[in-house]
């Protein structure tokens, strides 16, 4: 299949929560799609954090979202006990010719996510409304 990103990852969880980050390995005016799949109640966990923008932004199973991660700081909420959360993202690469041309596994001993990427973690994150709590504490400071 063809694609105008040269980046694919699933990232299989089955908690998939991570911590805020910018995807440096990514295009800097490039986009990044994120797909966001599993079963969980969108209303108490999931969410995506896009900190530099101070927004936390309401994201169901089946949903997609373009940012340009490589120069927005993002993260995402975890879910609740029992439930599951996966993520598709698609990118493109800061050198998109090393890329296309180089084998798509990694070399020896090196992780198979892109720096920056999904991690997956047993436990971390916090609750949305500590987040809010969080983002609202920056904003006065600025």
């Amino acid at each position: 299949a063809f694609s105008v990103f040269t980046t694919a990852t699933f990232n299989f969880g089955p908690i998939t929560v991570t911590f805020p980050h910018i995807d440096f390995g990514n295009l800097a005016w490039g986009w990044c799609v994120i797909t966001v799949l599993g079963w969980f109640n969108p209303d108490r966990g999931g969410h995506l954090i896009l900190w530099d923008l101070k927004l936390i932004i309401r994201f169901p199973p089946g949903a997609s979202i373009l940012i340009p991660s490589a120069i927005l700081r993002h993260a995402n909420v975890k879910i609740q006990p029992g439930e599951r959360r996966y993520s598709f993202t698609q990118t493109t690469a800061s050198a998109p010719t090393a890329t296309l041309t180089s084998p798509r596994r990694p070399p020896t001993g090196a992780s198979a996510a892109p720096s920056g990427s999904c991690g997956t973690l047993a436990g971390g994150g916090e609750d949305v409304q500590d987040l809010a709590d969080r983002l609202e504490g920056r904003a006065r400071l600025m």
